[in-house]
């Protein structure tokens, strides 16, 4: 079975390498805003899933390149794959598009 397309935002952790007077720090320090595109593989409580690549004909190893994100870094999840905008990346003629 092929898993769902998604692309998931995310924050996660960020090190500034910089110096900074106590008093700013609380103003300049953020969290850094992620985006992770690709195939739900497992989603709940805890964790959520991802697998970059899908191989459908290979049974044992389907997903290939893994990210796993704590559920509750989640900020939102759009499903059902990419929207495809006007800006579209030109393909080589020999890539056939579906």
């Amino acid at each position: 079975m092929k898993p769902q397309l998604v692309e998931i935002e995310w924050l996660d952790a960020r090190t500034y390498y910089e110096r900074m007077k106590w008093s700013d720090i609380p103003a300049r320090a953020k969290l850094s805003l992620q985006k992770t595109s690709g195939y739900l593989v497992h989603e709940d409580a805890e964790r959520t899933i991802v697998a970059h690549t899908y191989d459908d004909e290979d049974e044992e190893t389907e997903g290939i390149d893994i990210t796993v994100v704590p559920s509750g870094w989640i900020k939102s999840i759009k499903r059902g794959g990419r929207k495809h905008g006007t800006s579209r990346i030109p393909r080589p003629s020999s890539v056939k598009e579906s």
